[in-house]
């Protein structure tokens, strides 16, 4: 088990890096104690260990979500502007920004989320939540096409 958390931290942070390449080892080690929580969730019902997408997905989330709400530097309007346009992402999942153009590194043209000016110091934070949920829906469309 301790061997298969190792194993499973190292890819977390690895992929992560591979995600965003702005990220600090400390932001993605900081979110490894749920992915060990989540492994040991996968070992309580039996089933294979180790990183699927939907652990790295939702880990992946802390750092460019919980960060940015706890942090002193930025202001209460910019805190509430950010959760409601995370709200609507996850209630509608509408999205007018293109993601394949921010998939594999590729820069970001952030002016399309048309974000305040408040918010704009984050913008390469909030894209990649952005891409991570259009990633998501985009999977879900599949396996439904996939289904039917």
């Amino acid at each position: 088990m301790y061997q298969c958390l190792g194993q499973v931290t190292t890819e977390f942070t690895n992929k992560g890096e591979i995600y965003d390449s702005t990220i600090t080892y400390e932001e993605l080690f900081k979110v490894g104690h749920v992915v060990w929580f989540m492994i040991a969730f996968q070992t309580q019902l039996n089933l294979p260990l180790g990183l699927t997408d939907s652990i790295f997905d939702y880990n992946m989330l802390y750092p460019y979500t919980d960060n940015l709400v706890d942090s002193n530097d930025v202001s209460r309007e910019a805190k509430k502007e950010f959760t409601k346009i995370f709200h609507e992402r996850l209630l509608f999942g509408e999205s007018k920004y293109d993601p394949k153009a921010h998939f594999d590194g590729k820069p970001s043209n952030t002016a399309d989320l048309n974000l305040s000016p408040l918010l704009q110091p984050y913008a390469d934070r909030i894209v990649k939540i952005v891409k991570k949920q259009c990633q998501k829906l985009s999977k879900s469309a599949l396996k439904r096409k996939v289904h039917h």
